[in-house]
């Protein structure tokens, strides 16, 4: 059975469970209590594809030089 990786609970078959650096090594699940919390401090969304990540996988902009680029859809992540 699979654990969210922040508070250890156990996910059912009903509960939902959201996979954060997909692809990644750093890749994990989290309950959505957890979730919520860390959309607050922690992880963030793309506006463009939805995944979420943590933002140090965010890519630099080659124009700007800027840490903006998302590392799923290569598409400027806004928060």
């Amino acid at each position: 059975m699979q654990k969210c990786k922040i508070c250890e609970c156990e996910f059912d078959d009903f509960e939902v469970m959201y996979e954060i650096n997909t692809g990644f090594e750093d890749e994990y699940i989290e309950c959505f209590n957890c979730h919520v919390e860390a959309m607050e401090y922690s992880i963030t969304t793309c506006n463009s594809c939805g995944e979420y990540f943590s933002g140090e996988h965010l890519k630099i902009n080659s124009v700007n030089g800027e840490q903006e680029i998302c590392p799923y859809c290569d598409e400027i992540w806004c928060d």
